[in-house]
């Protein structure tokens, strides 16, 4: 009897944990995109992509893409084109870059992607398209775009520490 009663209770106390765990742990799984980020590429691309840092400093997300997938706006605002370097030690040089500072001014992103030689300044809307994906990879970093989302607080620009997690398809 004693044996039967002890895997009864440990199934009960099994059973109620599960539920209890699934109660307060639900909403965690389910949390939404807080700054809602929408992810630059098409929906069957998005989740392919990868945290990229170097010696511990952190560079984006980047993709390894085919090319010509279109390049969406993640949120609305203004682009413009320029430059962003990199070391040498991994493959650097200067890469052309597309910016796009948000309509809120408050972030920014900026899309690295070789072959592109974006011009002027244009309004444009979220989930519009950009630019297309090049060929080529950025640097060695295996990837041919790389995003970086980039927070002004005070004076300062810090970027954001995302994970593909943290983008939405919508």
């Amino acid at each position: 009897m004693g044996k039967k009663y002890f895997w009864l209770v440990l199934s009960l106390i099994l059973i109620i944990g599960l539920i209890v765990f699934n109660i307060f742990r639900a909403p965690y799984f389910l949390k939404k995109n807080k700054a809602g980020f929408l992810c630059p590429l098409p929906k069957k691309y998005c989740s392919r992509g990868k945290t990229i840092s170097y010696k511990d400093y952190y560079l984006g997300v980047g993709w390894k893409v085919p090319a010509g997938t279109p390049i969406s706006a993640v949120f609305s605002g203004q682009t413009k084109g320029g430059r962003v370097s990199y070391s040498e030690e991994i493959g650097g040089g200067r890469f052309p870059t597309i910016l796009l500072i948000g309509d809120d001014g408050v972030y920014e992103v900026t899309y690295v992607l070789t072959g592109n030689d974006y011009q002027g300044i244009n309004d444009i809307e979220k989930g519009e398209k950009i630019e297309t994906v090049r060929d080529s990879s950025v640097a060695d970093l295996n990837v041919n775009l790389l995003v970086t989302i980039y927070k002004k607080e005070n004076g300062q620009k810090t970027p954001l520490y995302l994970k593909i997690s943290d983008f939405s398809n919508k």
